[in-house]
């Protein structure tokens, strides 16, 4: 669910791909939370299937790609957007460990 509705929002509503892959990995996370508690299955072994799907290998091997042709500016491009996605995904899951799990956010 979570897949599809990040190749959706930038396929169709021309989102940009760190915010889809954000959004995407906070819906992740949600319903993983939701699921825990009504199932009682562990967080991770619903968030991790979700989010693998999300790695952007494509946009990585681009830029290695440019890189290895001597295009700096194209692969330098390239592997800041895959920088971006990686960094997108793990927020917003921890978005939605925040706003789920009371005692996480607890501190003493």
């Amino acid at each position: 669910i979570a897949n599809t509705m990040r190749l959706s929002l930038v396929d169709f509503a021309h989102f940009p791909a760190p915010l889809a892959a954000f959004l995407a990995a906070l819906l992740a996370g949600l319903l993983a939370g939701y699921v825990r508690e009504k199932v009682g299955y562990p967080r991770i072994a619903l968030t991790v299937p979700s989010i693998v799907i999300m790695v952007p290998g494509l946009y990585m091997y681009r830029g290695i790609f440019f890189l290895a042709l001597t295009n700096v500016g194209a692969g330098a491009t390239w592997m800041t957007e895959a920088m971006m996605l990686v960094m997108s995904l793990p927020a917003g899951l921890l978005t939605a460990r925040i706003l789920n799990d009371k005692k996480w956010r607890r501190v003493d």
